[in-house]
């Protein structure tokens, strides 16, 4: 029986932490540059504004998903098939 062994990097997590606190920040300061006003409700739930205003959002959000999905989809560090476990 093959045992897998899974190794973790802790070395990296300060810069995953920074570069998630970075990104959250700039699509904070994104959403309150597209969108004027009061700034105490999530706009996601309430659709307001402008048709460009929405089409900005929408194609940022599909970007995002596309670009995770191609991400994981190409990594050469993916597990190319699933463990069968030993019944």
């Amino acid at each position: 029986m093959d045992d897998y062994v899974v190794v973790f990097c802790f070395l990296k997590v300060p810069a995953y932490i920074s570069c998630q606190v970075i990104g959250s920040t700039l699509a904070a300061g994104t959403i309150r540059l597209i969108f004027q006003g009061k700034q105490d409700h999530f706009t996601g739930t309430m659709p307001a504004g402008s048709d460009l205003q929405s089409f900005v959002v929408e194609f940022i959000i599909t970007f995002y998903l596309m670009f995770i999905i191609s991400g994981v989809a190409t990594d050469n560090r993916a597990v190319s098939s699933y463990p069968r476990p030993n019944h």
